[in-house]
C-alpha cells in the first residue's frame, strides 16, 4: 500500500490539486461558491503511470471482496473502471450513463441508467462502484441507484479523492464501504461573502479550470 505522503506526490506532480488561488466551483442547490484551492481531475488522467498506481490501489483495497463488476459513472469513472476490473481479473468493467428525467417534457433532473446491455452483466452481481472525486457524492448515489436498479449489489464504493471535508461518506451514500485514497477538506465561501473577491478584485478568479469564466459573465466583466 502507498504511503498518503506518496498519493499526495503523484497528485502534486499531476498538477491535480492546486492550492492558494482563486476559484469558483459547481454550482450547488445552495449557490454559488468560491474558494482557495481546486481538484483538477482532468489533470490526472493524461498520466497513464499515475492513473494505473492509483487504480491498482484501489483494486488492492478491495481484492479480498469477491468484485464481479467494476461500475463506474461516465466520463471519469469509465477509465477507472478498465484499470481496476483489469486488475480484480476477471472482473467485468461497465459503466452508467447520465440520463434525463423528464416530466411533461420538461427536464427535471437527471439519473444515472446501466444500458447499453451491460445490465445483463450488473444482474445478481458484487458490483464496485468507482469514481474520481467525490464532491457532494450525487453521481454515486444516482451510479448506487442504476446498480440496484439493473440487480446488482453495492459491496462498496472507490474514489481516487473524497473532497467533501467528511461530509460525505458510506452512510450519506447508502453503501457498506467508501475508500478515498485522499481526503480533502476544501473550505468553501458563499460568492457573495467571498474573501478572495474582497481581498484581489472579482477579476482574480482563475477562467481556465472550474466556472471562473461563467462567474466573469454573470458579473458582466467579460
Amino acid at each position: 500500500m502507498l504511503s498518503p505522503q506518496h498519493i499526495k506526490s503523484i497528485f502534486g506532480n499531476a498538477r491535480a490539486i492546486i492550492i492558494g488561488d482563486h476559484f469558483v466551483y459547481a454550482k450547488k442547490e445552495t449557490g454559488w461558491f468560491h474558494g482557495y484551492d481546486y481538484v483538477n481531475k482532468d489533470a490526472i488522467y493524461p498520466h497513464t503511470n499515475y492513473v494505473k498506481i492509483l487504480c491498482e490501489e484501489i483494486a488492492l483495497h478491495f481484492i479480498c471482496k469477491d468484485i464481479q463488476v467494476v461500475v463506474g459513472p461516465t466520463i471519469g469513472g469509465v477509465g477507472l473502471s478498465q484499470w481496476i476490473a483489469y486488475k480484480l481479473f476477471p472482473a467485468l468493467a461497465v459503466y452508467a450513463d447520465e440520463e434525463d428525467v423528464l416530466v411533461d417534457g420538461k427536464k427535471i433532473g437527471t439519473r444515472r441508467v446501466i444500458k447499453r446491455g451491460y445490465d445483463k452483466h450488473v444482474k445478481g452481481k458484487r458490483c464496485l462502484i468507482v469514481e474520481d472525486v467525490i464532491n457532494s457524492g450525487a453521481t454515486v448515489v444516482k451510479t448506487r441507484d442504476a446498480v440496484l436498479a439493473a440487480g446488482g449489489w453495492v459491496v462498496g464504493v472507490g474514489c481516487l479523492c473524497n473532497r467533501s471535508g467528511g461530509k460525505v461518506t458510506a452512510q450519506t451514500l447508502g453503501v457498506p464501504e467508501l475508500f478515498s485514497l485522499l481526503d480533502v477538506d476544501m473550505k468553501m465561501f458563499p460568492e457573495d461573502e467571498c474573501p478572495i473577491c474582497k481581498e484581489r478584485g472579482l477579476k482574480s478568479v482563475r477562467t481556465d479550470i472550474g466556472k471562473g469564466q461563467e462567474f466573469l459573465t454573470r458579473k458582466g466583466l467579460v
